[in-house]
């Protein structure tokens, strides 16, 4: 354990994912109570979008900064940490959209949707990188 800590790659990256998995899991955690309160009466459609937002946005999005690192990393070898803050960054207008600006309910699942596979970019690069770190 103390190996992993004294690269500081390594350390740069856990307190980065820190703070990504504390906004996820912020959002992700408040999001039912938003959209149940705000738009009352979509709560079925709001749980069956969610799954599809989690999964349909989350994987896809994993794989895809995933393969974009892998293919881009020999002429941009800093491309794991651009695709990571890239896509936060790309993400903060869709969940101001979302959670400031409230469209209707369809609008308001669609952005979400982006935010979310924009966002979650970061978990394949960073993966990857640990990979390059410390190869098995």
């Amino acid at each position: 354990m103390v190996l992993l800590f004294k690269n500081r790659c390594f350390l740069y990256l856990t307190i980065a994912s820190f703070f990504r998995f504390l906004g996820g899991y912020s959002l992700g955690f408040l999001s039912a109570t938003f959209f149940i309160h705000k738009y009352p009466g979509n709560e079925n459609q709001y749980a069956y979008m969610s799954s599809v937002i989690v999964i349909g946005g989350g994987l896809p999005s994993s794989f895809v900064g995933g393969y974009l690192s892998d293919r881009l990393e020999r002429r941009f070898p800093n491309i794991k940490g651009l695709i990571s803050g890239v896509g936060a960054l790309l993400a903060c207008p869709f969940i101001f959209f979302t959670y400031i600006y409230q469209p209707p309910f369809w609008w308001a699942i669609g952005s979400y949707y982006i935010a979310y596979f924009l966002a979650e970019m970061w978990y394949g690069p960073a993966h990857a990188q640990i990979n390059n770190l410390f190869p098995s």
